[in-house]
């Protein structure tokens, strides 16, 4: 079955085959910290999980990608260790991987963002003004032509084209199917009530 929905204004992002899933989510939001970070979940197969986190470019922001590799990580390592019965796993047999896609410094020097100063109520702040600066940025301030650019960037190269033309083709036939019913209605319920009879 493949499914799609693009909305990434609103980040609603879908595309599915047999082997592939891309869902967008708002995933992380640190208690101190009323912005919003996104990240983009894309199961290639289920031997692999690539996951594509985009964020601000602030202190919570740039710790999330690591938030989320480490989360997952331990839910992902614990579950493959009860199921090979096992005390731990080692982090080279989790098939997992983090990529973060935005925002980065070469976009925010690409695009130029409006700047925000960085919050120093993060508890991150000390090390990110170390590194960055006192300035931050949103994602949120990149257009969506941008945004949805670096996504299909992304997510390409991950899809097997092969699989995806295949269901493109069934989706395809089931279309077809469905507009010759659709077009011949009254002689298909004439022709069920008449060998009902």
């Amino acid at each position: 079955m493949l499914a799609r929905e693009t909305k990434v204004g609103d980040w609603t992002i879908e595309k599915r085959t047999q082997d592939t899933q891309c869902n967008a989510s708002r995933s992380y939001k640190d208690p101190n910290d009323q912005g919003r970070e996104y990240g983009i979940v894309l199961t290639y197969s289920d031997k692999e999980i690539v996951i594509i986190h985009l964020g601000d470019h602030d202190p919570s922001g740039l710790d999330m990608t690591r938030d989320i590799e480490s989360r997952l990580f331990m839910f992902i390592g614990a579950h493959l260790a009860d199921e090979r019965d096992q005390d731990s796993i080692r982090r080279s047999e989790v098939p997992l991987e983090v990529r973060r896609l935005a925002l980065n410094m070469d976009q925010v020097e690409e695009h130029q963002p409006p700047p925000n100063p960085a919050k120093l109520t993060d508890s991150r702040a000390q090390s990110y003004i170390s590194e960055w600066g006192d300035e931050s940025w949103e994602l949120d301030a990149l257009d969506v032509a941008t945004l949805s650019s670096l996504i299909s960037e992304a997510i390409e190269p991950l899809i097997d084209q092969d699989r995806w033309s295949e269901a493109e083709q069934r989706e395809q036939e089931g279309q077809d199917r469905l507009r010759l019913v659709a077009s011949n209605w009254q002689k298909a319920v004439d022709h069920i009530q008449e060998t009902s009879k």
